[in-house]
């Protein structure tokens, strides 16, 4: 019987934690190719993150499930399980009923919940292409997305890129189908971290990048020293601060980012200037 599914196992009612786990990882290390990507059920998808680009994770891979959506004929084939698939289901089930769906993404730091919410995002912006409306509004996500990394997230000696706070992330469609509207809620927001950082982890991002990256007439004009290590918040967890790779590109991507979202450089001058003083 296929393990696509766990729960379609024999000794489905009877395994515990660790044989679930042990199956887990049975399908993620199958040779050639193996899978990711689990059910349990019908609502519940496990994701094992590889740490690196996986192929099933590209483009190509989203747009077979974009046919999968499209294609109603009884004889199209079963694809395996994914977080595309899980993303596909809940736009057709909304589709259909015209009901709200929820994606709940849940783990530990560093499972990998970001990337899936991307992941389940980039297949809505696939799902028509052809709209230029569609297209401006996933690009401002996205947009959006690096905004918001670079304020609450930070190195952890779990993860290169930890997420340092909860997002509520609401897509709105309308009756047709197309996405409209789109509003995220931060929420938790790890604030300690800021005076308080934990021994052999960083700062937020958005520091570094400021500290390392900002141009020295930028720093001056917010009164900020050229040298990183005269930062008490920056120097105290014992984290190297200088160990940082492409601030100033980083620094970069995060200023177009905010102009593309509609924080201008007047707007931006203010809030560096905040982070300056803190």
């Amino acid at each position: 019987m296929s393990t696509d599914d766990l729960a379609r196992l024999p000794d489905a009612s009877t395994m515990d934690a660790e044989e679930v786990v042990n199956a887990l990882v049975k399908r993620f290390e199958r040779r050639p190719h193996g899978h990711a990507y689990t059910n349990i059920g019908t609502r519940i998808l496990v994701a094992l993150n590889p740490f690196e680009a996986q192929e099933s994770s590209s483009d190509d891979a989203a747009l077979r499930y974009v046919d999968d959506y499209r294609d109603t004929s009884s004889e199209r084939p079963e694809l395996s399980p994914h977080v595309f698939k899980t993303a596909e289901q809940a736009y057709l089930h909304m589709r259909q009923t015209g009901l709200n769906q929820s994606l709940i993404f849940t783990g530990e730091s560093g499972s990998g919940k970001t990337e899936q919410r991307r992941l389940a995002f980039r297949f809505f912006s696939l799902l028509r292409t052809h709209s230029k409306k569609d297209v401006k509004l996933f690009v401002r996500l996205q947009q959006a997305d690096i905004v918001l990394e670079a304020f609450a997230n930070a190195r952890t000696t779990a993860h290169g890129n930890a997420s340092r706070v909860g997002t509520y992330t609401e897509l709105q469609f309308d009756e047709r189908g197309r996405a409209v509207g789109v509003k995220t809620l931060a929420y938790l927001l790890e604030k300690a971290r800021v005076t308080d950082t934990p021994p052999d982890e960083r700062n937020f991002h958005v520091l570094y990048y400021l500290a390392n990256g900002a141009p020295v007439e930028s720093r001056t004009q917010f009164g900020m020293p050229l040298d990183i290590t005269s930062f008490e918040y920056l120097s105290r967890s014992g984290f190297n601060a200088r160990t940082t790779v492409g601030d100033d590109e980083q620094f970069l991507d995060l200023c177009a980012a905010m102009k593309h979202i509609g924080l201008h450089k007047r707007y931006q001058r203010h809030i560096f200037a905040v982070l300056g003083a803190i």
